[in-house]
């Protein structure tokens, strides 16, 4: 039976999907040859036989067998599907960018002008003409990565910013679970953003100053 604190740690451990749920990871138990849904952070540990009727078999074994084996693969790198993912970090850029700015007067009129970002709404709603949308991505953190502001830890699951460059030039970085993306929201290439880390000698515009650890 699932206890209470095994329902809050499920719900701490990851972001739910449209729904609400927590995606769990795949295990495998390998003395019973069973397959396993694995939710785990960095202080518990949560596993239930993906097969329901198996449960009873799962609690038998945890109760007679005193030691055995959890094999949970961690991807060394997540594929993504590179045009789906510059569409989504375009789609998050441009509603970044009007929660930023619509505390402004007419803001609303000024963002659906401006020629400067219609390529990337259009690459955005339609995803052709650019075909690609070029994004940088990169660690700049560990995704378990603890923070600490006065007595306080904490984790950061995403955060973003925006850098408008001497050249006008705009740029929008996100972080999710420590992995930076960044676009150039006028511009479907990304050398001009790596041409700016160059000058920035690769720091990133999230953390100017190296956060605390």
């Amino acid at each position: 039976m699932e206890t209470e604190h095994f329902r809050h740690l499920r719900s701490v451990m990851a972001i739910g999907n449209k729904r609400g749920r927590i995606p769990p990871m795949s295990g495998f138990v390998s003395h019973l040859k069973m397959p396993v849904n694995v939710w785990m952070d960095t202080s518990a540990i949560f596993v239930e036989p993906k097969d329901s009727g198996r449960a009873g078999e799962f609690v038998r074994s945890l109760l007679e067998r005193p030691q055995g084996t959890l094999f949970v693969p961690f991807p060394e790198k997540t594929q993504l599907e590179p045009h789906l993912m510059s569409r989504f970090i375009g789609k998050v850029a441009i509603e970044a960018l009007a929660l930023r700015v619509m505390h402004v007067e007419g803001w609303r009129e000024e963002l659906l002008s401006n020629e400067g970002l219609e390529p990337l709404r259009r690459f955005v709603r339609v995803g052709e003409k650019p075909k690609e949308w070029q994004f940088c991505r990169r660690n700049v953190y560990r995704f378990d990565q603890r923070f600490r502001d006065g007595t306080n830890v904490f984790e950061t699951l995403h955060e973003y910013d925006f850098v408008y460059t001497d050249q006008k030039l705009l740029f929008f970085v996100m972080a999710i679970f420590g992995e930076e993306f960044a676009i150039d929201m006028g511009n479907p290439e990304i050398q001009s953003y790596e041409t700016y880390l160059q000058e920035q000698n690769g720091v990133s515009p999230l953390y100017p100053v190296c956060p605390n650890r």
